[in-house]
């Protein structure tokens, strides 16, 4: 996720049939010194190919977390073969933090007969002020 290719992704891989997206599952982002974080933004989905967006689940909706708190959960839409591989703005709570949480609340499904159940995100950026 961290790596500046949309070709590659985190997966998160939990194995268990009644929660085959991974709801509740968090990924958790330590920054060294307190941080005045003003948006994150991430690559949605597995961004290899159009192909591979769409047999991917990637998320519907996610919490957004850091020390000021939670903010309302973010809800991200659906791409197009145009917008596969193009970031997405996360609001993020105001003020310094050290950390930021993005926990699944909600996935789509893979679709198409080679579909995963796996969820993919394939990056994410942190922009702060100077």
């Amino acid at each position: 996720m961290l790596d500046g290719d949309s070709g590659t992704a985190w997966v998160e891989g939990v194995l268990d049939e009644d929660n085959p997206y991974g709801r509740g599952v968090s990924l958790e982002f330590r920054f060294p010194d307190e941080t005045d974080l003003r948006l994150a933004c991430v690559v949605n989905g597995y961004g290899r190919s159009w192909e591979t967006y769409q047999e991917n689940a990637r998320l519907r909706l996610l919490d957004v977390e850091t020390q000021q708190g939670d903010s309302e959960e973010v809800g991200l839409p659906e791409k197009t073969p145009d917008t596969f591989a193009v970031h997405q703005e996360l609001a993020v709570p105001e003020g310094t933090t050290t950390f930021l949480r993005l926990t699944i609340v909600e996935a789509r499904a893979g679709q198409g007969a080679d579909r995963a159940t796996d969820l993919a995100v394939s990056e994410i950026e942190f922009w702060e002020t100077d």
